[in-house]
C-alpha cells in the first residue's frame, strides 16, 4: 500500500513538472469572455490552429 502511495505521488509530481514547463504563464490573465465576444479574433486564432490562415505571433505561441 505504501509503495502504491509513493508511486502515485511520483507520477503526480512528474506530470506537474511537465505541465509547468509547457504552459506559458502569459495566458493566466487572459479574458476569455472578451476574446470569445470578438468574432475576428476567434476566427484568426481558429484559422491559425487549423492551418487555414496566417498566424500572428500570439497565435503561434498558443499553437506551440
Amino acid at each position: 500500500m505504501n509503495a502504491l502511495l509513493v508511486a502515485s505521488f511520483a507520477c503526480l509530481f512528474a506530470v506537474s513538472a511537465v505541465t509547468a514547463e509547457t504552459y506559458p504563464a502569459e495566458y493566466d490573465k487572459l479574458d476569455v469572455d472578451a476574446l470569445l465576444s470578438n468574432d475576428e479574433k476567434v476566427n484568426m486564432f481558429a484559422g491559425c490552429l487549423l492551418d487555414d490562415a496566417i498566424c500572428t505571433e500570439k497565435a503561434l505561441k498558443l499553437k506551440g
